[in-house]
């Protein structure tokens, strides 16, 4: 999988960026009106609004375990335990709070809507991936399960599915290509796609950050040494409900 790690991102909105709102006038009381609040600006490049980013992408090996809704689990987050999973790693891999895992030898289905940019290709959130499927036909390369396109008022109906190969491709990097003809959506319109990708967790809770212990074994000196440590993550899709 490829983690990448968490870390909080240094912008803050100033206390005048309330002006004219209903918080205004309590913010900007007080000797320095640009003061910075504890929140992330909405329209930082870096983190988009979240208050972290992700950086230092790395391919580690983990173990995966518990791929459900663990009683411990459900009796913590309640129905917000949904996509939980246990991640073991080696100690040189300490996960923190928020980092990232993408795991990369696996696929997931993954449903969601866009608004038609004007621009040839367009990014999806997570990148689409192929998968090998023996069929009946013999075996078929699947990545975008159904592409269904709206008009600018947002109706829509059957006649109005996109097929693969005629209105739209997939490039290289698993972003979508209007480029190649066809009847793509309509720049500005609403369209919804089913696709596969590889499946990302983020980090909820880790009740194992250190495993430390003496070592003594055949050995006629007591060592110290870190022992694989683990986290709980969860679908990162998950915690936007």
């Amino acid at each position: 999988m490829v983690w990448e790690q968490a870390q909080e991102c240094p912008c803050r909105r100033t206390s005048q960026d309330f002006a004219g709102d209903r918080f205004g006038a309590e913010l900007m009381v007080g000797p320095d009106p640009t003061a910075t609040t504890t929140e992330a600006r909405p329209d930082c490049e870096l983190c988009e609004g979240s208050g972290y980013f992700h950086h230092s992408p790395q391919l580690i090996k983990g173990l995966v375990t518990r791929a459900s809704s663990t009683p411990e689990a459900y009796s913590a987050w309640g129905e917000y335990a949904r996509g939980m999973v246990y991640f073991t790693f080696l100690p040189e891999h300490l996960p923190g709070l928020f980092d990232r895992f993408t795991m990369k030898n696996s696929a997931m289905l993954y449903r969601e809507s866009k608004i038609r940019q004007d621009s040839p290709t367009q990014k999806l959130r997570y990148p689409i991936i192929a998968r090998e499927l023996d069929l009946v036909g013999g075996v078929q390369s699947i990545d975008v399960l159904h592409l269904q396109a709206s008009d600018i008022g947002g109706q829509s109906d059957p006649s109005m599915q996109r097929t693969k190969g005629v209105d739209f491709a997939v490039t290289g990097d698993g972003h979508l290509d209007f480029s190649i003809g066809g009847n793509p959506p309509a720049v500005g319109s609403r369209f919804s796609v089913s696709y596969y990708s590889e499946p990302r967790y983020v980090v909820v809770d880790h009740p194992h950050t250190h495993r430390d212990t003496f070592i003594k074994v055949k050995s006629p000196d007591i060592s110290f040494a870190p022992l694989p440590v683990q986290c709980m993550a969860r679908l990162d899709f998950l915690g936007d409900s």
